[in-house]
């Protein structure tokens, strides 16, 4: 690698041995005192330079329903009078490109989408908010669940997508009201993390074309073709530009925030309460590691048999365990019945023993390596209680891990898991495991309270420091589920996230405003907010964390 930079310096005519002082160095360009700008890791305003942090919320727009024409019914002018009672100063602004261009007529921008942005922009300045514009669905598809490939695969997608923001930054580079322009949300490229890289460089050149007083705001790689741990660094990259702010969303823990979506894999999850103090959670970045080779039934038809039992000493970068049932390139039926997970001291003393006869769905989680496979339990095969676990017709690796019951690892200590197996014209793989994980950045885990939040936040805090850039955090917010019952905790939640925000120096904004039966603080569909129609608690949660 440091032969290709090498090689690399010399073609483009660099030297890495040139002197600083003959370096040629870039202008900074310094906007005029009214706009908010980046000046290391602050947000300045004002002829003093005075520090601001943005504290606000997400205004959707709609965005999802692929709407032609400005939703009007979403918000109006007293809700940004709404917003400034929460003790917010900005929203961001939701943009999908249908508002501004048709697929039948690119290039060819609507004067309703002008006006719509100008519109909000008034009623912004009225109440004293600033507005972040975040493109939100781009040409070529959303991108956060994975459909929006045609923005990576087809160039003319990104032509459009730059002349877009072009035509933005020009109608609104003396606008003063508007913080700057978040690029594109969450990034889930089709190949690799230098096709947002190279994208987003390209989106700030053509944007500086014709403005150089506004904010750009860069999101890390949120997935490559949809592997949410791709990549390093969290996934961030810094953008030779100077007036950056980067963005990261807040989620965690996601089983929680998410619990009972239905595009994700909680559909039928019930994710607990906030906080949990005998609750594990463990760290956001974990990877699997390894796994205990237990013995495992490779073919045909065998009665309920108790299989597994080997004592594993797991790696030393192994920090959680979680049991696993698994059925790989399986084309039959296993079934998977009450187990035994065992931990031993490092002198094989028997520590700690759980028994657990599978009754429920609640905390597993399917996954397997192609998509194929079939899962669930059935009360027709059962060695305990009502019910087994199966899987079958699984083409690749493929897996049931129960998420409700992770192990902290003990240096030194050994594990081992054991269960009833039955299988029917099965082949391949059938087992039980443990399934041990380590955390890319070394946390630890922990338990599901402030302290977790904390540290997941700090490896994001870390690098802003490190590279002396301003943070935001985009979006954080909670599930309906979590909002309107109240022994969820979604308002506690809430009040830890803006605590480690604020107390970090990190700009953020809630998700969301108004949305139906979601993530929205109002959630009435097909008319704009009413002040009896908003989540009442939760909005007294956001004035109250948002009081400083």
């Amino acid at each position: 690698m440091l032969y290709v930079i090498f090689i690399s310096l010399i073609l483009s005519g660099c030297s890495i041995f040139q002197n600083n002082s003959q370096a040629e160095k870039k202008p900074v360009y310094t906007p005029p005192y009214e706009f908010v700008r980046v000046k290391g890791q602050d947000l300045v305003v004002g002829s003093n330079e005075t520090k601001i942090i943005l504290k606000g919320i997400c205004l959707g727009n709609e965005v999802w329903a692929n709407p032609s024409n400005p939703p009007y019914n979403h918000h109006a002018e007293i809700d940004y009078q709404r917003i400034k009672n929460m003790n917010m100063n900005v929203v961001r602004f939701y943009l999908n490109y249908r508002i501004f261009e048709e697929d039948s007529q690119p290039y060819v921008y609507k004067a309703s989408g002008w006006q719509w942005l100008d519109q909000n922009i008034a009623w912004a300045k009225k109440y004293g908010i600033y507005i972040i514009f975040n493109m939100h669905v781009p040409q070529g598809g959303f991108q956060s669940l994975g459909t929006g490939n045609a923005l990576w695969d087809n160039v003319e997608n990104q032509r459009r997508l730059k002349a877009l923001w072009r035509a933005i930054a020009d109608r609104y580079k003396n606008e003063p009201t508007v913080i700057g322009y978040d690029l594109l949300n969450e990034p889930n490229t089709s190949k690799s993390k230098d096709q947002w890289i190279n994208l987003a460089k390209e989106l700030v050149k053509e944007i500086r074309k014709v403005d150089s007083n506004h904010i750009v705001i860069v999101e890390r790689l949120n997935a490559v073709a949809n592997n949410w741990s791709a990549g390093s660094n969290m996934n961030f990259f810094l953008v030779d530009d100077f007036n950056v702010m980067y963005t990261f969303h807040f989620y965690s823990p996601i089983e929680y925030t998410h619990q009972l979506t239905m595009w994700t894999g909680f559909s039928n999850q019930d994710g607990g309460a906030y906080p949990d103090s005998n609750r594990i959670q463990v760290p956001d970045d974990i990877e699997w590691n390894e796994e205990i080779p237990n013995p495992r039934i490779t073919n045909g038809s065998v009665d309920w048999t108790n299989i597994g039992g080997i004592k594993f000493k797991p790696k030393a970068d192994s920090i959680v365990a979680k049991p696993a049932f698994k059925a790989n390139f399986n084309s039959g039926i296993t079934f998977f019945d009450y187990y035994v997970v065992e931990e031993y001291d490092n002198n094989t003393n028997l520590i700690k023993s759980i028994t657990n006869d599978i009754e429920s769905v609640d905390g597993l989680s399917y996954w397997s390596q192609n998509g194929s496979g079939i899962w669930g339990i059935t009360s027709s095969q059962k060695k305990t209680g009502n019910y087994s676990l199966y899987i079958s017709n699984t083409t690749h690796w493929a897996n049931v891990g129960n998420n409700k019951l992770f192990l902290t690892i003990k240096p030194g200590y050994l594990y081992s898991i054991k269960g009833y197996l039955k299988t029917i014209n099965a082949n391949g793989e059938n087992f039980f495991t443990l399934d041990f994980f380590k955390s890319r950045s070394g946390q630890k885990p922990t338990f599901r309270d402030i302290n977790y939040i904390s540290n997941e936040m700090a490896k994001y805090l870390d690098w802003g420091k490190k590279n002396n850039v301003p943070l935001y955090c985009g979006e954080f917010g909670v599930f309906i589920e979590c909002m309107t019952n109240q022994s969820k905790g979604g308002d506690k939640w809430i009040k830890d996230v803006v605590k480690v925000l604020k107390d970090s120096g990190i700009h953020f904004t809630y998700h969301s405003y108004h949305e139906v039966g979601s993530f929205g603080i109002y959630t009435n569909a097909g008319s704009l907010p009413t002040e009896s129609g908003g989540i009442q608690h939760i909005i007294n949660a956001l004035k109250e964390a948002y009081d400083f």
